[in-house]
């Protein structure tokens, strides 16, 4: 990859970063001022708990990021629980209804840091897929609930003209120059899986897509097959 491929890289990934950012940042510069121009009482009150709320919004988003996109603790795994409440965090003020439902008094279950990347993409990519509309459904499948062995995740609604032009970039070695804001999370989220060995596999249709998200097995797992 050149120097030029790089810094558009990373361009495209912290604008995206930003342009999530913006709308609650706006909201937050916005109470602060109404707080300096309104007398104490309801009003200021009622201000207070919109401040709460988009500064919760900002942290959530962060948060989501800041896995997604990386960190250097590639060996640690995530909390099945804590990827969960990520996730629906980051959702829950969009038009977007997230399903993923936990079974009741469920154990911990460490889910590899790599798949929960490329989890957290593919999330992005499906909710762009529909225009931020519409519901998605995540699913585990495997013989032991401890130890899942893959994420089934079904977008349903009226899907955007890109989606197909997206999943194609997912599932494809596009050239970094032909990538633009439309295309940048379904690039990442197939370039960390390809780099990973992250099994992931997108399918569309007029109002569905589906992808599935292959864990890798365990070294205990692997032993024990031996």
């Amino acid at each position: 990859m050149s120097e030029a491929e790089r810094l558009k890289l990373a361009k495209l990934v912290s604008d995206r970063v930003c342009q999530s950012l913006i709308g609650p940042l706006g909201a937050v510069a916005n109470g602060i001022e109404l707080l300096r121009s309104t007398p104490d009482g309801v009003e200021t009150v009622a201000t207070q708990t919109r401040l709460d709320r988009d500064c919760t919004r900002i942290l959530d988003r962060l948060m989501f990021f800041r896995l997604a996109y990386g960190s250097d603790d590639d060996e640690i795994p995530v909390s099945l629980h804590e990827l969960q409440a990520m996730a629906t965090a980051f959702f829950a003020e969009s038009r977007l209804e997230l399903n993923w439902p936990l079974a009741p008094g469920s154990g911990p279950i460490a889910v590899d840091r790599n798949a929960a990347r490329v989890l957290l993409n593919g999330l992005l990519v499906i909710a762009e897929c529909l225009g931020m509309r519409g519901t998605i459904a995540v699913q585990m499948t495997g013989v032991d609930p401890a130890a899942p062995t893959e994420f089934q995740v079904v977008g349903a609604g009226d899907l955007l003209p890109m989606s197909a032009a997206k999943c194609r970039t997912l599932q494809s070695d596009v050239r970094i120059a032909y990538l633009d804001q439309q295309t940048i999370h379904p690039y990442l989220a197939g370039q960390l899986a390809r780099h990973t060995g992250i099994g992931f596999t997108v399918n569309v249709s007029p109002q569905r897509i589906e992808a599935a998200i292959l864990l890798p097995r365990s070294a205990e797992a692997e032993d024990g097959g031996a």
